[in-house]
């Protein structure tokens, strides 16, 4: 017998006994897409059928990575692939770190482009909670300590002697067993914020922090004394910053300038700057504020799809917390 021939009636017995249904290929492609998607979701995916890649390999062979698969047999004696988990999500791996990711995407210009463990978790006896986020301004690490005011306790004490070589350690709070003094190539820049421990090699970068941080505890209470849920606004910089909220239209936008700007020329001296929040379904905007005297003012504002305007709804005004910006 020709053995060509015979190969490849061999190879087409092999194919043929060996054909994933039309449920796994389904599933497989669901979970490399999943896969794709964490891994690489800053790249654009490629339209190609992941089911016709496999196929143009031949059963079995699946050439996309970072997938990992093998095969098992599955109650009927089949084989069956399976898969590697995809890895947990950010908020899986840092739930403490949930609140300030979102702080930081609502109050700050920053773009996040990775989060990962941070080494300051290796370093407190009070908590082992850090994260090193990474930004397109440089590097944070945030250390989250279970008490109020304890983070404000902490300084840092770093030794120059040697050049070319700094070494850090901490004051002011216990420190883990077995811990020994950091290596650092520049100076280490701290920031202290009730709960919140960040660090950094940019002085300038923490300034910037010091100042949102002040306004979300300012803004945060104000909800709290009108009994407002947060979690139902969103914290808009444009009336500041010279953009504009995508999901509103130019004529709305213009009224919520104008209000906006009314609230802010009526304050007087010591008052807390305005801030802006939009519901999430854009039909309703709070201005806030809080005044020299601690006063927490309101005005709420509804968006008349038939005037083509904002309608002052509320205003109203409750007396508030005392809240001092952090050195």
């Amino acid at each position: 017998m020709d053995l060509d021939k015979r190969l490849r009636e061999l190879a087409a017995a092999k194919r043929k006994a060996f054909q994933p249904s039309r449920a796994d290929m389904e599933r497989i492609e669901r979970n490399i897409r999943e896969r794709i998607g964490q891994k690489q979701g800053r790249f654009r995916r490629a339209a190609v059928s992941i089911a016709a890649v496999a196929t143009a390999c031949g059963a079995g062979a699946f050439l996309l990575t970072p997938v990992v698969m093998d095969w098992q047999r599955d109650a009927g004696g089949g084989r069956v692939p399976v898969v590697e988990p995809a890895d947990p999500s950010v908020e899986e791996q840092f739930p403490f770190a949930e609140e300030f990711i979102r702080f930081l995407k609502s109050y700050t210009d920053l773009e996040l482009t990775q989060i990962e463990p941070s080494p300051f978790a290796d370093v407190f006896a009070a908590t082992n909670q850090a994260v090193r986020l990474t930004t397109n301004q440089g590097k944070l690490d945030v250390v989250f300590f279970p008490n109020p005011g304890q983070a404000e306790k902490v300084e840092i004490d770093e030794d120059f002697s040697v050049p070319g070589h700094i070494t850090l350690t901490f004051t002011g709070a216990e420190l883990k067993t077995g811990f020994t003094p950091m290596k650092a190539s520049g100076p280490t820049y701290v920031y202290a914020h009730d709960k919140l421990l960040l660090l950094t090699n940019k002085s300038g970068f923490l300034h910037s922090f010091q100042i949102k941080l002040f306004l979300h505890d300012v803004y945060r209470d104000v909800f709290e004394s009108f009994g407002i849920d947060p979690e139902e606004y969103e914290f808009d910089r444009g009336i500041k910053q010279g953009k504009q909220a995508s999901h509103l239209s130019e004529k709305a936008w213009k009224g919520l300038d104008a209000a906006w700007t009314q609230v802010a020329v009526n304050g007087k001296v010591g008052d807390i700057i305005p801030g802006l929040f939009l519901k999430h379904d854009g039909q309703e905007a709070l201005i806030v504020y809080k005044s020299s005297d601690a006063v927490n003012h309101l005005y709420r504002y509804a968006w008349e799809e038939e005037r083509g305007e904002w309608v002052l709804t509320a205003h109203g005004s409750k007396q508030g917390k005392t809240i001092r910006k952090r050195p």
